[in-house]
C-alpha cells in the first residue's frame, strides 16, 4: 500500500505518518471490531515506529526485510490475541458474511504474501548477485529492467492458483517451461554467471511461492 517513492522517503515524518494512518484505517476496517478503538491506535503507533527505525538504520537487505515484516506480524498476532480477550462479540463482517469472509481474508493475505512480498524478499536476496553481474558486464544492460520482477510475480501467481485448485502437478510443467526458455543462456560460457543468477532467483521464487501457497491452503481448512 505504498509507492517506491514513499519507501525511499519513509524517513520523512509526513510520509511515515500518512503510510501508518492508511495501514491503521485498513486494519480497523478489515477486522470489523468497531468498539475496539485500540486496534487502529496500536497499529498506527507500532507501524510508524518500526518503519522509522528501519528507515534510520539504512538496512535494505533480505534480513532487514524479514526482521521488519516479522516485527509487524508479531504486533498483529499479539493485538489479535488481546482483542479476542477484550470482546466476546464476533467481528461485524463475520456476522454478516460468515466464514466466507475469513476465507476471503486468508486467500487475499496469502496472495499478497506469495506474489508481492515474495518479490521484495527475493529481490533483496539476489541484489548482491545482480550487482556483481552488472559489474562484470561491459555493455549496457539488456532487456526491460522490470521484466524479471513481472515474470516472478506471474509465476508465483500461477503457483498460488495451481496449489489452491489442487493442480500442483502443473507446477512441474511451469518449472520445465521456464528451464527450456533459459536453456540457450546456459550454453554460452560468457553468460554463465547470468544463468546462475537466473537459476538462483527462479528457485527462490518457486520455493517461496510453494511454501506460502501450501500454508494458505492449510489455513483455509481451519476457517
Amino acid at each position: 500500500m505504498q509507492s517506491p517513492q514513499m519507501v525511499r522517503q519513509k524517513g520523512k515524518l509526513p510520509v511515515l505518518l500518512s503510510h501508518a494512518s492508511l495501514l491503521a484505517a485498513l486494519s480497523y476496517a478489515a477486522c470489523g471490531l468497531w468498539t475496539l478503538w485500540q486496534v487502529p491506535v496500536v497499529i498506527f503507533v507500532t507501524h510508524a515506529l518500526i518503519d522509522f527505525v528501519k528507515a534510520k538504520s539504512g538496512k535494505s537487505g533480505a534480513v532487514a526485510f524479514l526482521v521488519d515484516q516479522g516485527a509487524h506480524g508479531l504486533v498483529i498476532a499479539l493485538l489479535a490475541g488481546a482483542a479476542a480477550g477484550l470482546t466476546q462479540a464476533p467481528p461485524s463482517w463475520v456476522e454478516l458474511l460468515g466464514p466466507w469472509y475469513l476465507k476471503a481474508l486468508v486467500i487475499l493475505s496469502g496472495a499478497v504474501a506469495c506474489i508481492r512480498m515474495g518479490g521484495y524478499l527475493i529481490g533483496a536476496a539476489v541484489r548482491p548477485l545482480q550487482q556483481k553481474l552488472l559489474d562484470l558486464k561491459s555493455g549496457p544492460a539488456q532487456g526491460s529492467p522490470d521484466a524479471g520482477m513481472i515474470i516472478g510475480q506471474l509465476e508465483r501467481a500461477l503457483i498460488f492458483i495451481l496449489t489452491l485448485t489442487g493442480q500442483t502437478a502443473g507446477i512441474g510443467f511451469l518449472i520445465a517451461a521456464k528451464s527450456i526458455l533459459r536453456f540457450g543462456e546456459a550454453q554460452d560460457p560468457a553468460q554463465r554467471m547470468e544463468a546462475e543468477y537466473i537459476i538462483i532467483g527462479t528457485l527462490m521464487s518457486f520455493g517461496w511461492g510453494i511454501l506460502i501457497s501450501y500454508l494458505t491452503a492449510v489455513l483455509l481448512q481451519q476457517v
